[in-house]
């Protein structure tokens, strides 16, 4: 499809609703939701080969994700610069030096070394869900789980290591992301 407008208005806007209940349920607060979609969209509209997005739905979900993450970044509300992507940021940083590319290696042995400490269920569906791109439906499906509960183990998984990065820092956690046991 050569009109990138026209592919946005038919793959993507018909998922604005889903993605707004996702922003609305999200505990990550300090960020516009309209500014994080509309950024989105634009985002969208200016990738070269929309023709190849499989899954318009996760990949509207994860423009957004990003978009947001950066926001956080440069307001630097948490210090979750790792979480941002375990599988494949849409943003290349070409003037990385060697000092910055080693201390995201080694935040990236920390993330990965965090994730091994998960409980054996919600580290399964961290992987499945953010490493290999899976959606909540097919993880539920070989699970032979409900998807809700895929849902809320991914959040889970998600607070815990937010909540061991924010320790990590010597950062106190807001208090819903507080560490549990880990179970």
């Amino acid at each position: 499809m050569h009109d990138p407008i026209a592919w946005i208005a038919e793959r993507i806007v018909p998922h604005e609703p889903d993605v707004r209940r996702w922003l609305q349920r999200s505990t990550l607060g300090g960020f516009d939701p309209d500014d994080a979609i509309q950024e989105a969209y634009a985002r969208i509209a200016a990738a070269s080969n929309l023709a190849a997005v499989r899954e318009p739905r996760a990949y509207f979900f994860t423009v957004v994700r990003n978009v947001i993450l950066e926001q956080m970044r440069r307001a630097r509300i948490t210090p979750i610069a790792v979480v941002a992507d375990l599988q494949s940021s849409f943003v290349v940083d070409e003037g990385a030096d060697p000092e910055r590319i080693a201390a995201g290696r080694d935040e990236l042995r920390q993330v990965f070394g965090m994730i091994q400490r998960l409980p054996q269920k919600l580290r399964q569906v961290l992987l499945m869900r953010r490493v290999e791109g899976l959606p909540q439906k097919e993880i539920a499906r070989r699970l032979g789980v409900p998807e809700s509960t895929v849902e809320k183990r991914s959040a889970k998984a998600l607070r815990l290591l937010l909540a061991d990065l924010s320790a990590e820092d010597g950062l106190a956690p807001p208090r819903a992301l507080r560490r549990r046991e880990w179970r």
